[in-house]
């Protein structure tokens, strides 16, 4: 008998969900996290907003240029 998935989304988390290469990188994540060796949210969103303010600036002054890709 087959089973199948209602979208390829599905499929997709099943599979991850199984791999033992995927299951073995979340668990060498998660003892990292334990370990004290993750990034806190504030530092990350602190590090996106500095970039972000940091792109702003690199389009003033250009002739033409909205700010927008």
């Amino acid at each position: 008998m087959l089973t199948g998935f209602a979208t390829d989304d599905d499929w997709f988390d099943f599979h991850d969900e199984n791999d033992p290469r995927f299951l073995k990188k979340i668990e060498e994540s998660r003892a990292s996290l334990r370990a004290a060796h993750g990034i806190s949210w504030d530092d990350v969103k602190a590090e996106d907003d500095e970039r972000a303010r940091a792109d702003r600036g690199s389009t003033r002054g250009l002739a033409g240029s909205d700010g927008r890709p």
